[in-house]
Order: structure tokens, then C-alpha cells, then sequence
């Protein structure tokens, strides 16, 4: 990227040295007898040719810089990001560039009597180059008197491809770095549940999770309120519509 970056600088210097010896000639006035239809060549104080080179020079400037964007664009998972350096996880609820079966917060499945909502799978991925380890995650429901414990799934992906693996309701587990995770439960309901008893069953969400990174604990805590549930839970609703 930095030789990239030398290359593009020694080019737009060039032209930037070429368009300004060009306007700094001075102008030279037309022989006798010639007039503005005579010099269809010339317009203003550049002939054609000269205002040619500065069309490239500018050209040059323009796909320079495009180059450079492109280098500084590029990158491994440039759809999510951590929410800060004190934030390893990116969590994908988030980011809504994502599609749905990546970002919601639930399981669901179509059925012959509609869609259906299966439980909570809340995912997220590792940002940082050290692993997650002692990760547990539970949700406290509006409507449940107690917090409900979620269980770890590792998922594989392109950078940790293999087996994904599952860790029991309260387990601790570890979460390599770029490593992509989901804290799930299912509901007790055989089939799920209808999308609009979701909310009036169990209300907004509170999501708690406890991790450690190089030995210092830290924690996560995000209250996913009805609104946010209820704008999923319709995107849901609609997509089985479309299926």
C-alpha cells in the first residue's frame, strides 16, 4: 500500500509540474489576418494540444486517486466493525448493511401456517487478534421473572473454516480471533411461535454477556427494546410473504 501510495504521489506531482508550466507561458498573440475561425486550434491563452495534456494530467489525477481509494477500501470483513478498541465484538444486530438471516436476533423458519420464530441466536464476530475466553452470555425478558442462559455456538466461516461447535446453557467457552459466534436458546414452544406473540409474550430484552480478554473480564450489556424486536420480527414477517 505505501509503494502504491509513493507511485501515485511521484505521478501526481508530474502532472501537477506539466499543467503548471503549461498555463505559466505566455500568450502570443495570432499573425495578421487570422481571425477566431481561422484558430478553431486556440481558445483562450492554451492551443488544443496543450489543453489535451492538462485533460490528461487530470485523468492521471483522477485514476491516482481512484487507485489509492480502492487500497484503502480494501480489507478482510469490511461489512462490520467493532464498536470501539475497548469492544472487540462486532455484534451483527448492529449493522444494518447486513441481510436478515445474518443480523437478526432470532431463529425462525417458514411453515405451512406461516412463519415461525424458533428462539433468540444473537451474533457476533471476534475483531480482535486475541482469543475470547470465558464467554457466557443470558437474556432477562421483560416478562420472565429470571435471566435465561444462552449457549455458545462457534460457526465456521471462510477464515476458521471446520466444524462449528456448541457449548451447553452457561458453559463457558473461547472464541478465536476473526472467529464468528452466536448466543442462542431455543423457545420451549415445539415449532416456534408466531412472529406477532413475540413481543407481547416476553417484552423487550436484556442481553448481558461476560467475556475475557489477556485475563481482564469485561462485559456487554445491550437492552433490545420492543420497537427493535417488533421491527425485526416484521422483516420476518414480510420475507416469508415474499418467499
Amino acid at each position: 500500500m505505501a509503494a502504491a501510495g509513493a507511485v501515485a504521489g511521484s505521478h501526481l506531482r508530474s502532472a501537477a509540474d506539466g499543467a503548471r508550466s503549461l498555463l505559466a507561458r505566455p500568450e502570443t498573440s495570432a499573425e495578421a489576418g487570422e481571425n477566431a475561425l481561422s484558430l478553431p486550434h486556440r481558445i483562450g491563452r492554451l492551443d488544443l494540444s496543450q489543453m489535451l495534456i492538462i485533460a490528461g494530467a487530470l485523468l492521471l489525477v483522477s485514476g491516482a486517486l481512484m487507485l489509492g481509494g480502492g487500497f484503502l477500501l480494501r480489507g478482510g470483513k469490511p461489512a462490520i466493525a467493532a464498536a470501539s478498541a475497548t469492544e472487540p465484538i462486532a455484534w451483527l444486530f448492529e449493522h444494518g448493511n447486513l441481510a436478515l438471516d445474518e443480523r437478526s436476533v432470532f431463529t425462525f423458519a417458514t411453515t405451512p401456517e406461516g412463519p415461525r420464530v424458533t428462539g433468540f441466536a444473537i451474533g457476533g464476530v471476534n475483531m480482535s487478534d486475541q482469543n475470547l475466553e470465558a464467554v457466557t452470555g443470558v437474556i432477562k425478558p421483560d416478562q420472565e421473572a429470571k435471566d435465561i442462559k444462552l449457549a455458545l455456538r462457534l460457526i465456521p466461516s471462510e477464515e476458521l473454516p471446520g466444524e462449528g461447535k456448541m457449548f451447553e446453557p452457561g458453559v463457558p467457552g473461547a472464541i478465536p480471533p476473526q472467529g464468528q459466534f452466536a448466543l442462542v436458546v431455543t423457545f420451549p414452544e415445539n415449532g416456534g411461535v408466531a412472529p406477532d406473540r413475540v413481543v407481547s409474550d416476553l417484552g423487550g430484552v436484556m442481553l448481558r454477556v461476560r467475556y475475557e480478554v489477556a485475563g481482564t473480564e469485561r462485559s456487554f450489556i445491550q437492552y433490545l427494546s420492543p420497537s427493535f424486536l417488533e421491527q425485526q420480527l416484521a422483516e420476518i414477517a414480510g420475507e416469508a410473504k415474499g418467499s
